[in-house]
């Protein structure tokens, strides 16, 4: 039986600890779609997307519940990703500027 008393969830006349929420989760997740470890996935995908939206790294610690800066530095790779994409795209753009110039178009 799952119930609420204040703000505090019981579960099973017991309240849940963070690791005893996320094996239930994960249980489910494995059970239902053959997906495991999901808790972790959604935090690490939720603080991926925190810092593609330009979040500070400190707030972003914060919200995923990291102690550290340094193990949440993990999650720059993804602007690093979006960074390389936007140069190949201005590679293009320039490369169809110097074809006009030249008369050949390369649309």
């Amino acid at each position: 039986m799952i119930g609420f008393y204040g703000k505090v969830s019981i579960l099973n006349g017991k309240v849940p600890t963070c690791s005893s929420i996320q094996q239930k989760v994960d249980t489910f997740l494995w059970n239902r779609w053959g997906v495991w470890d999901g808790v972790r996935n959604l935090r690490h995908t939720y603080a991926t997307y925190l810092v593609i939206k330009g979040v500070p790294i400190n707030v972003v610690k914060d919200l995923v519940g990291r102690t550290n800066v340094s193990t949440t530095i993990i999650y720059l790779h993804a602007t690093e990703d979006i960074k390389k994409e936007a140069a190949s795209k201005m590679n293009v753009a320039l490369e169809l500027i110097e074809g006009g110039k030249n008369g050949a178009s390369k649309c």
